[in-house]
């Protein structure tokens, strides 16, 4: 029910395009995580992540990750790619935001819902979209923020995820906003801890049990504690300047930007 409220609630947008965009300069904010930050990651670094694979010049604007595969939609349209080897094993010429479930994805277009089975790529239905709340549409609480953030909230263990950019004015700076990750009570909007960063966080943030991925205007991947929101390490990607899609799961984090999907072997915790 979680699943279809969320595709519906998103159906109605029209899909976000990679941005071509002059980069901001750097931010220079204060660190208040309390600790000291974090050193880049080298690729071929053995202590840190390490790229799987990497499928590039096809721009792809939003991906899902199932038990098996990555579907992904590039600018040429809707494609499945096996998770461990990154071999492209369907395509579709649909285009629109993605959500799933084990079986199937859904695609929400300018106009309909897609349903699409993830195993060979049948179509299973379409339907025309509503908006619709998922309770009664009333507002418990808000958190002020800028929409060009273009980042969805992520729940996990009923606590919820967010991107809180703010306009702040720094001197010696042309910068007009900074960013932050936070862990939000959905009952009370109470933030648990915040963490910030000198670049904009773009894109999907991804949350699992114990890391949270995040990908930043600079081209950058960070890694977060989740319990605490200290950043584990950072791998300069080289990702441009766009929307990016990170998903994690038990073994690599999957990031969808730019002109690039690439996986990354995880180190264990």
């Amino acid at each position: 029910m979680w699943r279809h409220a969320l595709v519906l609630a998103i159906a109605s947008c029209k899909p976000a395009q990679v941005q071509q965009a002059t980069p901001p300069r750097p931010v220079p904010v204060e660190d208040r995580s309390g600790g000291p930050v974090p050193k880049a990651v080298s690729p071929d670094d053995p202590r840190g992540p390490a790229i799987a694979w990497n499928v590039s010049g096809d721009v792809c604007e939003f991906a899902v990750v199932g038990s098996d595969a990555v579907v992904a939609v590039h600018h040429s349209g809707l494609h499945r790619r096996d998770k461990g080897t990154g071999v492209r094993t369907w395509t579709r010429p649909i285009r629109g935001w993605l959500s799933n479930d084990e079986t199937a994805v859904f695609v929400a277009s300018l106009q309909e819902l897609i349903a699409v089975d993830i195993g060979d790529g049948t179509e299973r239905w379409r339907h025309e979209l509503f908006g619709l709340s998922k309770t009664d549409g009333s507002e418990a609480w808000s958190i002020p923020g800028h929409t060009l953030s273009l980042v969805q909230p992520r729940a996990h263990e009923g606590l919820v995820y967010a991107v809180i950019p703010e306009h702040r004015r720094i001197s010696s700076s042309r910068a007009w906003y900074v960013s932050s990750v936070a862990e939000v009570d959905p009952a009370t909007g109470e933030r648990h801890w915040q963490q910030w960063f000198e670049q904009p966080v773009r894109g999907k943030i991804s949350v699992t049990e114990d890391r949270i991925h995040a990908a930043s205007w600079d081209g950058k991947l960070y890694e977060l504690d989740r319990h605490s929101g200290e950043i584990r390490w950072a791998m300069d990607l080289g990702l441009g300047h766009g929307h990016p899609t990170v998903l994690t799961d038990d073994e690599a984090v999957y990031v969808c930007g730019g002109d690039r999907l690439v996986r990354i072997d995880l180190p264990s915790i």
